[in-house]
């Protein structure tokens, strides 16, 4: 079956379709790619597949840099990558870096991440910077821990806290971290806490702990009591390794009733170990919505 060449180079949406699937799934890989040849990423990028599968990169590389030099970002990505694992980076690099001076964000983090891996962070940090202060929340994360790798912490703190008050989930998180990790306890409490209120699920997961190795008992006792199960299983194991076991087991009976099907787990290893098994059982069978008798 003839491929609709003339429609394709004409403009014809459908036909550059047709006439990009057609040698793939007939194995001509080797056929000249019209498409392509006018810089149609589309047509390249499913082209450039096959190629790189079967190991013919430098022809991939070809294929790509029709669009890439046409201008087209993504291509201009895919460009870069096929460049570096050709052991071409510095052509890589300043591919790269002609996009990201135009504005492109992806193409700033992908550069910064190649200079990291040639050990170039300086320069990295350098590229980062600018987006990071402009609101780019994942060139921000990406700073922030280039920046903790070189041990400068404080400013990766600073950096996270537009982030992270603007919502950044993964901001929040990291930046509750690095003050746990510096001894600012109650600053990490309180960015948790704040992420936490918001609906934000990791930082309800990482608030319990922080608690919990700051000993804020009475903090995560009202988080337990306003239905926080990872907050009541975290009081649970408090209360165990001080002894009170029966503690533990109000802390958890909430949750567990709520539904909460590591609280029910928990209460019931708890109830068994001492020997109240009818009350483990009910537990059980009633967080897997069974009662008593069914």
């Amino acid at each position: 079956m003839d491929k609709p060449r003339i429609p394709a180079d004409a403009g014809d949406q459908a036909a550059a379709k047709q006439s990009r699937d057609l040698p793939s799934r007939q194995g001509r890989v080797d056929e000249p790619w019209t498409p392509a040849d006018v810089g149609n990423w589309a047509a390249a990028e499913h082209l450039n597949n096959p190629l790189s599968n079967r190991g013919g990169k430098d022809e991939a590389i070809g294929v790509v840099g029709a669009p890439a030099h046409a201008g087209d970002s993504r291509a201009v990505r895919r460009l870069a990558g096929l460049l570096a694992k050709r052991g071409r980076k510095d052509e890589a690099i300043d591919l790269l870096r002609a996009r990201a001076d135009a504005g492109d964000r992806r193409a700033t983090r992908r550069l910064a991440g190649l200079l990291i891996r040639q050990l170039r962070e300086d320069e990295a940090i350098d590229v980062l910077r600018a987006p990071a202060d402009a609101g780019d929340r994942r060139a921000a994360r990406q700073l922030a821990e280039l920046l903790v790798r070189r041990g400068r912490n404080d400013e990766a703190i600073d950096l996270l806290r537009a982030p992270a008050d603007a919502g950044d989930r993964a901001a929040a998180r990291r930046l509750a971290e690095l003050l746990a990790n510096r001894g600012r306890a109650d600053e990490a409490i309180t960015v948790s806490g704040i992420a936490a209120n918001a609906g934000n699920g990791p930082a309800a997961r990482q608030l319990p702990n922080l608690l919990t190795q700051q000993g804020r008992v009475d903090k995560l006792r009202l988080r337990a009591d306003a239905g926080d199960g990872s907050a009541a299983r975290r009081l649970a194991e408090l209360s165990i390794r001080q002894g009170r076991k029966d503690e533990a087991i109000d802390a958890l009976r909430a949750s567990a009733d709520a539904g909460d099907w590591r609280a029910a787990e928990q209460l019931a290893d708890l109830l068994a170990q001492q020997g109240r098994w009818m009350n483990c059982v009910s537990g059980l069978m009633l967080v897997m919505g069974l009662r008593p008798g069914d």
